[in-house]
């Protein structure tokens, strides 16, 4: 039998293809003439269209779950930024349990906490490391290029918006003093 007559006689709408799983048998012919290289190129065709459609149709749910993700988020945000407000409200009138850093209230599904303004001190690396040795200080640098700031830091005072030392009052270059504000914040139990 010639392999003309083979592809007549073999129907090829019946050939299984393997698809995304490579490790499914591969079907058994060859394209060896214009009949079997037209079925090839519609093959080719129908899955492309089915791809594009599936993805067009992914596409448009991602879009629409984005949109409701989105949705959802900006209500969460003014939803809970207005009973927020209203919880510090009432924060102001009872009674509170304070620390020297913050205000506690509790309840049963959460506490209400206000921190109170803090002043940071924030290094320059490079700054702080030229003065530390200009100064004497080079117990207090870790290597040629970084400060041991965790140990440094036990020695100086802030005074207002200016870094010094403890014990001299020298003020101390490359660190910078940064006011955090109060705030107010919810921990849920």
């Amino acid at each position: 039998m010639s392999d003309m007559e083979r592809t007549s006689i073999f129907n090829l709408e019946n050939i299984e293809l393997p698809g995304a799983d490579e490790s499914a048998p591969k079907p058994e012919f060859t394209i060896n003439n214009d009949r079997t290289a037209e079925w090839a190129l519609k093959k080719i065709r129908e899955e492309k269209e089915e791809y594009e459609r599936i993805k067009a149709l992914a596409d448009e749910m991602i879009a629409e779950a984005t949109y409701k993700a989105e949705q959802a988020r900006k209500r969460y945000e003014a939803n809970s930024a207005f009973l927020t407000g209203k919880l510090l409200q009432y924060f102001e009138t009872v009674p509170k349990k304070a620390t020297k850093t913050q205000e506690t209230y509790r309840l049963l599904s959460g506490t209400l906490v206000r921190k109170f303004a803090t002043v940071k001190a924030n290094p320059d690396k490079e700054k702080l490391t030229a003065w530390l040795k200009a100064n004497g200080y080079t117990d207090y640098i870790k290597t040629v290029e970084e400060p041991k700031w965790g140990d440094f830091k036990k020695l100086i005072n802030i005074e207002g918006s200016i870094a010094t030392i403890a014990d001299t009052g020298e003020i101390v270059e490359g660190v910078t003093i940064v006011e955090e504000p109060p705030e107010f914040k919810i921990k849920f139990e």
